[in-house]
C-alpha cells in the first residue's frame, strides 16, 4: 500500500514538472527588422481657391450687341468670339473702301502706262520733257491715292473686326454683364474671365508653423466636393507679412 502511494506521488511530481516547464518555456514570437525612417510632421489648415489671374473684356468701339455667345462658367480658347456687335453699317463701309481701292489701282495702272508712252515719245523727240514731267506727277498722285485707299480699307477691316470681341487667352467666364440689344461703349467691362492656369489656394497659417513650411514642399489638398480623394499640390510661396490680430501668415 505504501508503495502505491509512492508511485502515485512520483507521477504527480512528474506531471507538475512538465506543467511548470510548459509554463516557463520561452514563447516564440515574430521578429521585425528595425528600419530608420524620417519623422514626418503634418500641418493641417483650411484654404480657399483663388484664380491665378482675372481680366475684364470689353468693346473698343461703340455699338449694339447682336449676340452674346458664352454663359458664365464656359471655358473658352484664345481667339474665340465672346460677343458680336451689329455690323450693318460697317460692312457697306468696308465694301466702299474696297471699291475705292480697286479704282485707285486701275488709275495707277493707267498713269504708269501713260508715263511709259510719254517717255518713249520724248526719246523719239515727238513731245517735250515737260510733258513727261506731267505724266510723272500724275503717276505719283495716283500712287498716293492708292496708298490712301489701301489704308482706308485696312481701317474699315479693323473697325469691322472690332465688332467681334474675342477671348485674349484660354480662360473661364466668371461674370457676364452684357445682353443682346444692349448699347456698349469703350471702357465698360462686359465679361470677366479667369485666365487658364494651375489652381491656386490661399491660406492663413498660424505663425507657430512657419518653421515647418518651405517653398516647394509637397502638400495634399482635400475638397468637400471630393471626399476621400486628395489632390497633389506644393507650396509655391510664403507671405512675408504677419497678420498681427490673428498671428497668421
Amino acid at each position: 500500500m505504501k508503495r502505491r502511494w509512492t508511485i502515485a506521488l512520483l507521477g504527480l511530481c512528474a506531471v507538475a514538472g512538465v506543467a511548470a516547464w510548459l509554463a516557463w518555456r520561452p514563447q516564440q514570437v515574430d521578429a521585425l527588422r528595425v528600419q530608420a525612417a524620417p519623422l514626418v510632421r503634418t500641418v493641417q489648415f483650411s484654404a480657399r481657391v483663388a484664380t491665378l489671374s482675372r481680366v475684364d473684356v470689353g468693346s473698343t468701339v461703340t455699338g449694339r450687341v447682336a449676340q452674346v455667345l458664352v454663359q458664365e462658367g464656359a471655358e473658352v480658347r484664345q481667339g474665340d468670339v465672346l460677343v458680336r456687335l451689329e455690323q450693318d453699317e460697317l460692312r457697306p463701309a468696308l465694301a466702299q473702301t474696297q471699291a475705292n481701292e480697286r479704282q485707285a489701282e486701275a488709275t495707277v495702272k493707267a498713269a504708269r502706262a501713260e508715263f511709259d508712252r510719254a517717255q518713249e515719245l520724248v526719246n523719239r523727240g515727238f513731245i517735250s520733257a515737260s510733258r513727261l514731267d506731267e505724266t510723272r506727277r500724275a503717276q505719283d498722285v495716283a500712287s498716293a491715292q492708292l496708298a490712301a485707299a489701301r489704308a482706308a480699307t485696312v481701317a474699315a477691316q479693323a473697325r469691322l473686326g472690332q465688332t467681334n470681341i474675342r477671348a485674349p487667352a484660354p480662360a473661364r467666364v466668371l461674370l457676364r454683364q452684357v445682353e443682346p440689344g444692349q448699347i456698349v461703349q469703350p471702357g465698360k467691362a462686359l465679361l470677366t474671365l479667369a485666365l487658364a492656369g494651375p489652381t491656386q489656394l490661399k491660406a492663413q497659417v498660424d505663425e507657430r508653423f512657419l518653421e515647418q513650411l518651405q517653398t516647394g514642399q509637397p502638400a495634399a489638398v482635400v475638397a468637400d466636393a471630393f471626399p476621400g480623394q486628395p489632390f497633389a499640390a506644393k507650396v509655391s510661396a510664403l507671405g512675408a507679412a504677419v497678420d498681427a490680430q490673428r498671428g497668421a501668415i
